[in-house]
């Protein structure tokens, strides 16, 4: 398997410390223990990505932390182990109801405005359904409705100007272009 590493991108240190400890959520960190990050901040130790790893979960109460025996690209050093870390915390997060509240994702907590709420089913679907494109009578009638309380009738009300052709239908129907 090969990653595409056009995915990656690079990460300032402590952007990523401030974006950790704002976190209110399950995680699961998970590295690989012969990873060469960490290995600046924590020397040339052969333990480097460990103590690396150890003090990014420290930031985020409750979170937990994976080893995998692999280097710092996960998915393709070790797939299969990743795989069954992955499953084994989301069925502990699904057991523990960690996974089933909608709280965190209603739209009033996501800054989103409120979705409506309808009095029957027909009336969402008479809200929801898609309208049909009106004859030109109905767009005639609205007009007509909506010029009803003009006190200065408007150019396009004049009947001359509605013989007029555009510019974009000028030519006859089977011309494609012009030249030049």
């Amino acid at each position: 398997m090969k990653v595409d590493e056009r995915g990656f991108v690079a990460h300032d240190a402590e952007q990523l410390r401030g974006w950790l400890t704002s976190l209110r959520c399950a995680v699961a960190l998970l590295y690989g223990t012969k990873s060469h990050v960490g290995a600046g901040a924590f020397g040339a130790r052969a333990d480097a990505a460990t103590q690396h790893a150890r003090s990014l979960t420290a930031l985020v109460p409750g979170a937990t932390l994976h080893a995998l025996p692999s280097g710092h690209y996960l998915l393709e050093d070790e797939p299969i182990e990743l795989r069954d870390v992955l499953a084994a915390r989301l069925a502990q997060w699904t057991a523990a109801g960690l996974l089933d509240s909608t709280e965190p994702r209603r739209p009033e907590t996501l800054g989103l405005r409120a979705l409506p709420q309808y009095e029957s089913i027909e009336a969402a679907q008479k809200a929801l359904r898609g309208r049909t494109i009106p004859t030109m009578a109905a767009v005639r009638a609205a007009l007509a409705e909506a010029r009803a309380d003009d006190e200065v009738p408007s150019d396009d009300d004049d009947d001359a100007r509605r013989s007029s052709a555009t510019a974009l239908s000028k030519e006859r129907a089977d011309y494609f272009g012009f030249v030049g």
